[in-house]
């Protein structure tokens, strides 16, 4: 296709239709759960694709999305209406789909939209001028009493108090657009497949919310009610507890609580994994020589849930680790100097990703290694980054990269001379 080929394509998604004023009108709304984790560049292609689809079917509307969940309102003639519905019901990308509301109309809210797209997930990328920003207040509003779906999207209509900042139309600024948004990200892409991870479960999203409440007690009962009573904790970790963090992570970057609400709950969270480690079987009793472990979250990183975490496995394995929370590099080159280990094992948070924190921590590894009596010691580095596969142990010079803490005492004992196998 050529460029004045692809001007003339985007220009003509860009002219707001016309509609016949006498056509019988009816709306929907509808609530959806996204069958995966949707990026910045699936909400992109998706919206697209809605918008192309909609306007051949002269239906407009407005698609929210607050992860994991969809809200859409959609209107125009009767038939096109329920076509589109049809379609919805069997797209992969949708599931629990529930009708909100759905009944005549006498005119279009969303008269020009082909089907505009609101979400605070978008805000810094250069797809942000097609996008409403939503106030934080109605999405808590959804997310809270999704019955009442249709009255707030019907909020956003043009004019309304969600007002969209309108794009510049022009050819030149949707090729401009097309390469910032699908062209750059795609090859950026390339460069590391990142899978994607499951949408978390409803238990992930009733403990972030009682977190979130500062009902520690509800948190604790519900972590109760999912194992057994003098059972290690250790088969939560990686299906509750290390979800339940990046749940708190999403929230807190998608401004739906703030950094100080994200370390109550992470502190939380973190006592109810210390309670139940002291409720639990106590740890093997085993004759083989156990390996010196100092367990730390990187200088400089506020949340320790990953290094708790890690600490308990070992405990439950009957290693017994000694945990650390060094201020600074200096700090840590102290301890190392100050004692004999076999692994350093070096945590970022389980809750954020941090990806801007790598540098630092490939150098806080290389000042460790200088410092330590041990020249061989084996560095284990865990935290979100690396359990989503954003980063590998190698980017950071690091010997093993955990993804749960799980198998926290397997990454390390892989990486160990025989003697302590």
């Amino acid at each position: 296709m050529s460029q004045a080929q692809l001007s003339d394509r985007f220009q003509s998604f860009a002219t707001s239709p016309q509609y016949p004023s006498d056509a019988a009108l009816s709306t929907v709304v509808y609530r959806s759960r996204a069958a995966k984790s949707f990026s910045y560049t699936d909400l992109q292609d998706l919206a697209h694709a809605a918008q192309s689809r909609n306007h051949a079917e002269s239906i407009t509307g407005l698609m929210v999305y607050d992860a994991p969940y969809f809200y859409q309102w959609l209107e125009g003639p009767p038939e096109n209406v329920t076509r589109i519905v049809d379609s919805i019901r069997s797209d992969p990308r949708h599931g629990e789909i529930e009708i909100v509301s759905q009944q005549p109309a006498d005119a279009r809210l969303f008269s020009g939209w082909d089907m505009k797209l609101a979400t605070r997930s978008v805000q810094n990328g250069p797809w942000q001028q097609e996008v409403i920003y939503p106030r934080l207040e109605t999405m808590h509003q959804l997310r809270r009493h999704p019955e009442d779906a249709a009255a707030l999207l019907a909020a956003f209509a043009p004019g309304g108090p969600a007002r969209p900042v309108r794009s510049n139309s022009s050819p030149a600024t949707l090729l401009e657009n097309l390469i910032q948004t699908r062209v750059i990200p795609e090859l950026v892409a390339r460069q590391r497949v990142i899978a994607p991870l499951p949408l978390p479960d409803h238990r992930v999203l009733q403990l972030a919310d009682l977190l979130l409440a500062s009902d520690s007690s509800a948190a604790l009962d519900m972590i109760h009610e999912n194992f057994g009573e003098g059972l290690s904790a250790l088969p939560l970790y990686a299906t509750l507890l290390e979800p339940t963090a990046r749940r708190l992570g999403d929230l807190s970057q998608s401004d739906f609580c703030s950094e100080l609400e994200l370390t109550i709950a992470l502190s939380h969270l973190q006592s109810a994994v210390r309670l139940l480690g002291a409720e639990a079987l106590p740890p093997l009793i085993t004759s083989a020589p156990t390996p010196s472990v100092l367990v730390v979250p990187l200088p400089g990183e506020l949340h320790g849930l990953g290094a708790a975490l890690d600490s308990e496995a070992m405990w439950q394995k009957g290693w017994a680790p000694q945990n650390e929370f060094p201020t600074d590099d200096a700090a840590l080159q102290k301890l190392l100097t100050g004692h004999w280990f076999d692994v350093l094992d070096l945590t970022l948070s389980v809750a954020l990703r941090r990806e801007h924190w790598l540098p630092r921590m490939a150098e806080t590894i290389r000042l460790a290694r200088r410092a330590s009596l041990n020249p061989a010691l084996v560095i284990v580095v865990g935290g979100r980054v690396f359990a989503e596969h954003v980063a590998d142990a190698g980017e950071v010079t690091a010997d093993s990269a955990s993804q749960t803490a799980t198998g926290i005492t397997t990454d390390i004992l892989n990486k160990l001379p025989r003697g302590h196998k």
